[in-house]
């Protein structure tokens, strides 16, 4: 056999093996965001975090239950509206898109959360991955996650 039909063959075969390796549960679909579109109104949100600021050590501990204006709305042109401020201290919109699932919220700086709908419930979770992530692409200097724990529900209207 001439080297290039060998290199062929021997590429084929490792193709072979490779794409017969995975099955359907190794892809992750997106997250059906028309399942999230319209309004959601928060009914708990639990934080707790680690982090070290500027070389000081900041724990945060909080539960929090929602109010009936704690509500944002997702819409299926890709936009999240705050109006509340739940995701940062202002209110406003926030860019989103969906990777399996996991959702980043785009607006001043990223969020990244692990979103789950279940029962009628939207969950948002974070762990220390994610929240270094957000702090790392949020462009924030001097703070590193030691620890994150976030859990935020909220039950659609």
């Amino acid at each position: 056999m001439q080297p290039q039909l060998r290199l062929i063959a021997v590429g084929l075969s490792l193709s072979i093996l490779f794409f017969t390796g995975c099955t359907n549960k190794d892809v992750v679909p997106d997250f059906d965001t028309t399942q999230v579109a319209g309004r959601w109104r928060l009914t708990t949100a639990r934080t707790s975090t680690k982090i070290t600021a500027n070389g000081n050590l900041e724990v945060t501990n909080e539960t929090r239950t929602g109010k009936a204006t704690d509500i944002i709305e997702f819409k299926t042109n890709g936009t999240m509206t705050d109006p509340a401020g739940l995701f940062d201290d202002n209110a406003g919109t926030w860019n989103y898109s969906v990777k399996g699932s996991e959702i980043t919220l785009n607006r001043v700086y990223k969020g990244y959360y692990t979103i789950a709908l279940n029962n009628g419930t939207l969950t948002f979770t974070q762990n220390k991955d994610q929240a270094t992530r957000t702090v790392k692409d949020s462009g924030f200097k001097n703070i590193e996650v030691i620890e994150a724990d976030v859990k935020i529900d909220f039950v659609k209207l």
